[in-house]
């Protein structure tokens, strides 16, 4: 087990299933400009039951796929900042509501959040394997 709950591929699964979400954010904010985004999550911030829907949904991929998939995501993500990147665009603060204390936040906020949350879990991932 990598955390309390869940095995090496569960949690790379939950990795994806954030990327998901700051990709779906992050695109609907650089095409609309409206902070009313879709949210993946409810709106009490029951991020257990996201991270449920995550795990659940690749449970049957195997590691190479999971890290894949999330490479993909990560290239989208990249690619949208890259697009952006001589706009104005990457810094307009938005109000994301599962931020919490960090919101309003910038697209170059979000996506430090981003990497700090798997950097995390990637400390983790490195201290149960080695």
């Amino acid at each position: 087990m990598i955390t309390s709950c869940w095995n090496l591929n569960e949690t790379v699964a939950h990795l994806i299933g954030w990327a998901e979400q700051f990709r779906d954010e992050i695109k609907f904010l650089l095409k609309t400009k409206d902070q009313t985004f879709p949210w993946h999550i409810s709106s009490k911030n029951n991020w257990t039951d996201f991270n449920d829907k995550n795990v659940e949904k690749y449970q049957s991929s195997d590691l190479w796929e999971l890290i894949n998939i999330i490479e993909q995501i990560n290239e989208e993500i990249i690619n949208m900042i890259r697009e952006n990147k001589d706009t104005d665009q990457l810094n307009i603060k938005h109000e994301i509501r599962y931020y919490g204390k960090f919101s309003p936040v910038t697209i170059t906020q979000m996506i430090k959040m981003k990497a700090h949350h798997e950097w995390e879990h990637i400390k983790q991932i490195k201290e149960k394997m080695y």
